[in-house]
């Protein structure tokens, strides 16, 4: 039983060899020493046979192919149908390689394999000769004298100059244009970092005088009103406390500014005014006119007070 199956298994890549050839030819079997060499490669295959790949390999295993065989061009594989003198159409799968050798002698290029779906065929082998051509340049002459020259450093120089002078003068005019950029540069920084900077407790009590001149709270608008506020007043404890105030909520900032040093009056005040302030903004309260106008004249005082600017120069002027 087992002969059977293996005769069965072996039957169709026999009829597939029988009825398909590969071969490899060559325009003639002597060349010179590095000349290109075309190899044609040509399956040839029944029409009527199905295939689903086919696909040509040399027997090497890169463009080294052993023997001192170099590979240097392949082409697609093209595909073309003829109809033999039996009068029966066959398909010709053909492939151009180039290939050359760079030693003296006679040697043999290996057979080429072809991969007709699960089927391998195997080309002829093909001997050539590689030969070595006399010619003019390849006799041997007589070696002529040296001649000792001697160039001046005048003459380097002007050579240099002639071919890159161009370059050279592109390169020094780079250089002398970065030389006054940077300078440039630095005056600019210079005169930025001498410029006055107006102190961050100055840039808030401005921005409360202007919310003065908005009357968003005389219009309705109470959460505006607050929000200002509340933003001012968390700029300035972020600055003066180093108290992170982004994302946290008002009993955080409150509990944090019970660990510094700040008046227990401004303290108490500021919890009343966030109370107020998140009653407005969440709870949509419409606050008293004196709230209003207790809300932005707290912050002023709280900010006139505690400011760094004018703490430190009282420090220094008592020392």
């Amino acid at each position: 039983m087992k002969v059977l199956v293996y005769i069965s298994l072996f039957i169709p890549c026999l009829v597939v060899s029988q009825n398909s050839s590969f071969t490899a030819s060559s325009n003639k079997n002597i060349y010179s020493v590095g000349e290109p060499i075309p190899l044609f490669l040509n399956l040839e295959v029944p029409s009527d046979q199905r295939i689903d790949s086919v696909y040509f390999q040399l027997s090497g295993k890169s463009d080294s192919l052993g023997n001192n065989w170099e590979l240097w061009n392949t082409s697609e594989i093209t595909k073309t149908t003829t109809l033999t003198d039996e009068n029966e159409y066959v398909t010709n799968y053909s492939q151009e390689l180039v290939i050359a050798n760079f030693d003296t002698g006679k040697f043999e290029f290996p057979p080429c394999l072809a991969f007709l779906d699960s089927t391998t065929l195997f080309s002829n082998a093909i001997p050539f000769t590689i030969q070595l051509v006399e010619t003019e340049e390849n006799k041997i002459k007589n070696i002529k004298p040296i001649f000792d020259v001697n160039i001046s450093f005048f003459e380097y120089f002007m050579y240099y100059l002639k071919k890159f002078g161009w370059w050279i003068v592109l390169c020094v005019a780079l250089v002398i244009a970065t030389y006054y950029v940077i300078k440039k540069w630095k005056r600019k920084s210079e005169e930025i970092d001498t410029e006055p900077q107006i102190p961050i407790e100055v840039k808030l009590l401005e921005r409360l005088n202007s919310l003065k001149t908005k009357k968003l709270w005389e219009n309705g608008h109470f959460k505006a009103y607050y929000s200002e506020i509340s933003e001012v007043i968390w700029s300035f404890v972020a600055y003066r406390y180093q108290i992170p105030t982004f994302e946290k909520t008002s009993n955080e900032i409150l509990e944090s500014l019970k660990w510094v040093s700040i008046d227990n009056t401004y303290l108490k005040e500021l919890s009343t005014f966030f109370t107020l302030s998140d009653g407005v903004k969440f709870a949509k309260i419409n606050p008293l006119e004196k709230d209003n106008i207790h809300a932005i004249e707290m912050a002023i005082k709280f900010i006139e007070n505690e400011r760094l600017d004018i703490k430190e120069i009282e420090k220094v002027s008592d020392e």
